[in-house]
């Protein structure tokens, strides 16, 4: 996907479905969309909210599951794992941590490297900084998808009759487990950790019982 250059923009934003909607109108006046595009922005994440299997947003974050059913759902995806890392990083730290009820000073980039050094530079509170790289990531790619000409398949759409418990199937599990996070912000996901026998080597997760973490980040039999 090409990468659309957008103007740096930085404000104060309260985390949020409202305020990741006004970052999608920002970002369109900022590239001189067409105005049927701009006028499309301020309504796209209601038309995502409560949309195929992960797009579900703040008091209804957890409810994900499954496999994304297309491109938009896999940013739900994304987001919603950003969001449990969010969480987890903060509370093994021993803080707390609500990522779309947080105030940080927002910054938005397509490019990746770019939005995190904005994020890490304007904020300084953990959560406060991962919730501007986690937002402001699935609002850029949100944003390039329809720039790019993406129409929403609106079958997916929960009020219109798609059925979250027969096409968002999950396997039996295999018994609860402490989890923990692995990778970088802003694709950081939670794993089980199995009592401390699976664990993270700078983007993947391992078995500590057969594999080594190396100096270079990957897990080997031996380094």
């Amino acid at each position: 996907m090409k990468v659309i250059a957008f103007s740096t923009i930085t404000s104060v934003a309260f985390g949020g479905i409202v305020q990741m909607q006004d970052s999608l109108t920002h970002i369109a006046n900022s590239t001189g969309s067409n105005r049927d595009l701009t006028a499309m922005m301020g309504p796209t994440l209601q038309n995502i909210n409560e949309y195929g299997c992960w797009c579900y947003f703040e008091e209804d974050h957890g409810k994900g599951k499954s496999q994304p059913v297309n491109e938009i759902d896999a940013f739900c995806k994304t987001l919603h794992q950003g969001y449990d890392c969010a969480m987890i990083d903060a509370e093994e730290a021993g803080t707390a941590c609500v990522p779309w009820e947080v105030t940080y000073l927002a910054a938005n980039q397509g490019n990746v490297d770019v939005l995190v050094n904005l994020c890490n530079l304007q904020n300084t509170d953990d959560c406060a900084i991962r919730a501007c790289i986690i937002e402001g990531k699935f609002v850029a790619d949100i944003f390039q998808a329809f720039f790019g000409g993406l129409q929403l398949d609106m079958s997916a759409k929960h009020t219109n009759g798609f059925e979250v418990d027969t096409q968002c199937p999950t396997k039996s599990g295999s018994g609860f487990s402490e989890k923990s996070c692995c990778g970088l912000y802003p694709y950081r996901s939670p794993f089980k950790t199995y009592d401390g026998n699976r664990a993270c080597c700078q983007s993947r997760t391992y078995d500590v019982n057969v594999l080594t973490c190396c100096d270079d980040g990957k897990a080997r039999l031996s380094c």
